[in-house]
């Protein structure tokens, strides 16, 4: 590609560029041996040993998805005549854990990495890391690899390390070079380079750490849409076994109840939105780039071959360019297979249409996650949200003349300065749009986003590596899953803020947890009280059931409310036995070893639930 192509972004001078180019050469040829014919990729265990649980692994609670990235590099490395092979630690994480239950150990992991390195002998080793828990796990795979030879180079990339590249080479020494942002040109370009098939002019998105300082070249090699358009290669991956052990998109709870295994594939890449708390628009740069209809198709055949007839779109923006959104989904159609698919990465609202959405349900959505975040126009257009109130309102319109269709809202509470009264702007514009389930979390700014910037200038957020904050508010290894075990025996004050706060109070990162629980509680579970569609109420009976069972089963009202719509939809003897396990997890079972939930007694007296529990059982 010649140099003329590589796009360039703003940032060092040309002067400091070249010198920073001429550093990282001298390094490259210094650490990398040529011939460089074989890579491996390695995609790392999510989970950090001290967040792994093996009760929360064999009930599919961990993230299980293919490696799609390792497959993309993979794809144009072989293109271009090397060997790859993909170590999916995450993959063999799951799948130990489900065959040797309670002998599992998690240090297993430097086995295999190194019995993988004996077996396949690579010339340089990749290391991908999208998330930011993953951080000192990649830290770990980094120094064992370096620790089995120090002549193996280690480059890593992904999000995570694109975000935040200079912290973490400051912090993982072993880490050789970061391939940042997309790098399906860069990273073959730099194994070119490394060969002599390719100039220096070639190199782009490259960081390293020289004498302890940050040395990058900040040059773009974004991929063009001729580039993305290919299927990634998995080698021996038995990629029809990852959704048995875990999930894969949030919509398991419906597709895996029907039998059906699962995998995930992206049709477009980038978004058309410049959210400033999204990271995507840095990664993948402006706009947005589309696979052809038939590649996309071809792939998904190949996947249904192989046994799978579920797919999570990873998709930021599936529906950019109405045109080709309608071709693929009219072209899933007409494959006339078995298959469901869900979008779990969230539409905008604006872009759905009658058309659209007619084909979506014709073709075989059962689901998909709508970007609403707010509820306040002053906070939508401050971060530049590609929706209004009145864009979600019209889109409500459409997608509830198909209500199998599962609907899912992203709500973000915590803005910069966002007072109480902004914030229950959404609280009431999702009660207008009453969609069947609303996903919520504190706003946690990522490195790289425009919010991230703002809020450090603030002075709301620190310019530093975090790793050991937990991002996650729900979930197996969520804030409030570790909150509900801190205060089982005395429980934190806790208010009903919704109710008693200042409309201009900006609240504290105290008061967000009692908000997400109250907002929680009033969008998911407060309107199941209202509603008697049998339709609705079968959709919440099997989100519930997925939480009570699976995702938080020590969550009391969540037991309360599924023994509520079992009563409502006639099953009697079933919400009776919700009302007992609501009761144990509250008041416990009277011996010393579980003596109920002082965090539970504390939310049912605020929320006075106590009169719903009784009911359940007459």
């Amino acid at each position: 590609m010649a140099t003329e192509q590589i796009k360039v972004i703003l940032g060092s001078s040309p002067g400091e560029e070249s010198k920073n180019r001429d550093l990282i050469i001298k390094k490259i040829r210094k650490s990398i041996k040529m011939p460089c014919q074989k890579i491996l990729l390695i995609h790392p265990q999510h989970i950090p040993e001290d967040h792994f649980l093996i009760k929360q692994a064999l009930s599919s609670r961990y993230w299980s998805y293919q490696p799609y990235g390792c497959g993309v590099l993979c794809r144009d490395l072989e293109a271009r005549g090397y060997t790859t092979d993909i170590l999916d630690l995450n993959f063999d994480m799951l799948n130990q854990a489900h065959e040797l239950r309670d002998n599992f150990r998690y240090s297993m992991w430097t086995d295999w990495l190194i019995d993988k390195l004996d077996i396949f002998k690579p010339d340089v080793v990749g290391i991908s890391c999208m998330f930011t828990m993953s951080h000192e796990i990649i830290k770990n795979i980094a120094r064992t690899v370096k620790e089995y030879s120090h002549e193996l180079s280690v480059i890593g990339g992904g999000v995570h390390l694109s975000n935040a590249s200079k912290n973490v080479l400051k912090d993982c020494e072993n880490i050789d070079f970061i391939g940042t942002y997309e790098g399906d040109r860069s990273f073959p370009d730099l194994i070119d380079f490394v060969n002599k098939k390719k100039p220096a002019d070639c190199l782009a998105q490259i960081a390293t750490q020289i004498d302890g300082k940050y040395i990058v070249i900040e040059s773009r090699a974004t991929p063009e849409t001729s580039e993305i358009d290919a299927k990634p290669i998995y080698h021996s991956l038995p990629i029809e076994r990852y959704s048995s052990l875990g999930q894969i998109g949030t919509y398991g709870f419906i597709w895996k109840r029907e039998g059906r295994k699962g995998a995930s594939t992206l049709i477009k890449r980038g978004c058309r939105a410049r959210c400033s708390f999204c990271s995507v628009r840095t990664f993948n740069g402006p706009g947005v780039r589309e696979r052809s209809t038939q590649s996309v198709l071809d792939e998904i055949k190949e996947l249904y071959e192989k046994g799978i007839n579920h797919i999570t779109l990873l998709d930021d923006d599936p529906l950019h360019d109405k045109t080709l959104t309608l071709e693929f989904f009219n072209g899933l159609t007409a494959l006339n297979l078995d298959l469901t698919w869900d979008a779990s990465n969230g539409l905008i609202a604006a872009a759905i249409t009658e058309e659209n959405m007619k084909a979506m349900a014709e073709s075989g959505c059962i689901g998909f996650n709508l970007g609403i975040e707010s509820g306040n126009p002053e906070i939508l257009r401050h971060v530049h949200k590609p929706g209004t109130v009145e864009t979600f309102l019209k889109s409500k319109k459409i997608f509830d003349k198909y209500p199998h269709v599962f609907v899912k809202g992203f709500l973000i509470i915590g803005f910069p300065n966002e007072t109480m009264s902004q914030l229950m702007d959404t609280v009431n514009l999702s009660i207008e749009l009453n969609l069947d389930w609303y996903a919520i979390q504190v706003l946690n700014p990522l490195p790289s986003t425009e919010i991230y910037d703002e809020m450090i200038a603030l002075g709301l957020a620190q310019d530093k590596l975090e790793t050991s904050d937990i991002a996650y508010v729900f979930g197996p290894h969520g804030k409030q899953h570790l909150r509900e075990q801190q205060e089982k025996i005395r429980s934190e004050d806790f208010l009903n803020l919704l109710e008693t706060s200042d409309p201009e109070m900006i609240p504290n990162k105290q008061q967000l947890k009692d908000l997400w629980f109250l907002i929680d509680y009033k969008l998911n579970y407060e309107k199941i009280l209202k509603i008697d569609d049998p339709i609705k109420l079968r959709k919440l009976e099997l989100q519930l059931e997925d939480i009570c069972n699976r995702i938080a089963p020590d969550s009391a009202i969540a037991h309360l409310f599924s023994g509520i719509i079992a009563k409502k939809l006639g099953n009697i003897g079933f919400a009776r036995l919700r009302a007992d396990q609501t009761s144990l997890i509250i008041n416990g079972d009277g011996t010393d070893n579980n003596k109920g939930s002082a965090y539970w007694k504390n939310r049912f007296n605020v929320l006075d639930l106590y009169y719903l529990l009784d009911d359940l059982r007459k």
